[in-house]
């Protein structure tokens, strides 16, 4: 949520209290009464308002600042994706490949999926979610990320290439 992603909960399935936390809607709910989070009753989504409670959410998260890292390296690599900078895209997933793939799977497909699904989380806040070998013409397309309504983003296809980019990072 820190990257403008919004989360689709179910506030109706919440105990309303400050101490049973079966789900993540429990939780969110629970936020949501605190006023951290905004609902949206159209999309039954939850947000973060304002820049204000995103700087707390920031602070609260600090000791996972891993995690802060990673999605603003994310948020990078879709930018340059959409700034068409392959030489930016090509050195990001590949160093995310690299802190990510086991020596002896680097190449497996499985495991390129995965980087390609750590490398672009950000893309959540403006696509839906990935489509996994997705039928196209004489093939499949490895992973397919489709514009959500409201957002004016082309559309993301990637198809993973056996030849080794250990080398770009």
């Amino acid at each position: 949520m820190l990257s403008n992603v919004r989360c689709e909960i179910d506030p109706s399935t919440s105990q309303n209290d400050m101490t049973t936390f079966k789900s993540k809607d429990d939780v969110l709910t629970l936020l949501l009464h605190l006023g951290y989070l905004s609902f949206d009753e159209r999309t039954s989504e939850v947000f973060i308002p304002n820049q204000e409670i995103a700087r707390e959410f920031m602070r609260s998260v600090k000791a996972g600042d891993g995690l802060v890292q990673a999605l603003k390296r994310s948020e990078g690599l879709l930018k340059s994706t959409w700034e068409l900078d392959g030489e930016a895209v090509a050195q990001g997933v590949a160093a995310i490949h690299n802190e990510t793939a086991s020596m002896l799977k680097y190449n497996n497909e499985n495991s390129l999926t995965c980087t390609i699904l750590m490398a672009y989380y950000s893309a959540k806040a403006y696509y839906m979610n990935p489509l996994l070998e997705l039928p196209s013409g004489k093939g499949f397309a490895d992973a397919v990320y489709l514009p959500k309504r409201d957002m004016d983003r082309p559309a993301l296809v990637v198809e993973f290439n056996s030849y080794d980019y250990a080398g770009l990072a």
